[in-house]
């Protein structure tokens, strides 16, 4: 009876990694349906007699192909593919990003996707960061595709869309003109700072294109050792309050963050930065719901989108 019992987990043992050929892990996206390979409800084209390995919850090997989600990549080593994340992958030679879109004339309805062979990526030196960053010996990449940095060795991805070398801070990938990147930090999604300066980051209209670009302002005043980001475009130091970026009170004591782009200091109320003339800021506070016509009170009064009604 032992011996049987051992001869038994023996065989199971060897079968194990040869099932694992044939049949997806129960979790992975990558099924079988009437004899072919699906990723989800995307059917990849291949017949499930075909082994196929997932990678990980977007990418897999099937034979001497190499797939992203649905769409077989072109050219990918099967052999030496290693999938980085759920948007990279490398082989000996390439480094590849896949992700998905939709178009308006779909409606938005339709999930596409695309994968992006990247030009003259070093493979071998290629590594992921994080929030589809990643970089290589040479430059870093967003997406798939390069920009330019002044020290790609040191370049890291902070939060909020801010990043930094050793050299420079950057904002959505655009230098920061002067700033530190050694003491270069991200404070919120509209603030960042380093040792002696504070900056606002904001989607600014170009008149000539008429389209929308990042851009990055330093605030004059602000003292960059006591300067916090509250978010929603408000922020504070040891003398004053911002909204973005500019000055809107002269003490920052008591200051509180609210709700509907309401804030408050031991003396003042604002709204989208703008003080609210006459609330009383000791018993102000903002409705929850809001109610019909009125989103605030204090003891005096009612308002609605920053004004006493």
């Amino acid at each position: 009876m032992t011996m049987l019992f051992k001869m038994t987990r023996l065989v199971f043992s060897l079968l194990v990694p040869i099932i694992g050929l044939v049949a997806c892990d129960s979790t992975s996206p990558y099924h079988k349906k009437d004899g072919q390979w699906f990723f989800e409800s995307g059917r990849l084209g291949v017949a499930a007699t075909a082994p196929l390995t997932p990678l990980n919850a977007a990418f897999a090997r099937i034979g001497d192909q190499i797939f992203y989600r649905h769409d077989a990549i072109e050219g990918a080593d099967s052999a030496t593919f290693v999938a980085l994340d759920e948007y990279y992958g490398k082989d000996k030679i390439n480094a590849y990003f896949g992700d998905t879109y939709r178009e308006s004339k779909d409606y938005f309805l339709v999930k596409k996707t695309r994968v992006l062979t990247i030009t003259g990526a070093d493979a071998a030196s290629f590594r992921v960061l994080k929030d589809s960053y990643a970089t290589d010996a040479a430059r870093p990449y967003y997406e798939g595709k390069p920009f330019t940095v002044q020290d790609v060795a040191s370049f890291e991805v902070l939060d909020y869309g801010f990043s930094r070398d050793r050299v420079r801070g950057y904002s959505v990938r655009a230098e920061i003109a002067g700033s530190d990147g050694a003491t270069f930090v991200a404070l919120d999604p509209d603030y960042a700072r380093d040792a002696t300066r504070v900056y606002y980051a904001f989607l600014d209209n170009q008149a000539k294109t008429g389209r929308m670009q990042q851009a990055v302002t330093i605030i004059g005043g602000a003292d960059a050792g006591s300067f916090v980001g509250k978010t929603g475009g408000y922020a504070v130091d040891a003398q004053r309050v911002y909204f973005k970026g500019r000055a809107v009170a002269t003490s920052p004591a008591g200051f509180e963050r609210l709700t509907m782009s309401y804030a408050k200091t031991a003396a003042d109320v604002f709204h989208d930065g703008d003080k609210v003339i006459g609330a009383e800021a000791a018993s102000f506070k903002v409705l929850q719901p809001a109610e019909e016509r009125v989103d605030a009170t204090d003891d005096k009064a009612q308002y609605l989108n920053g004004k006493r009604i």
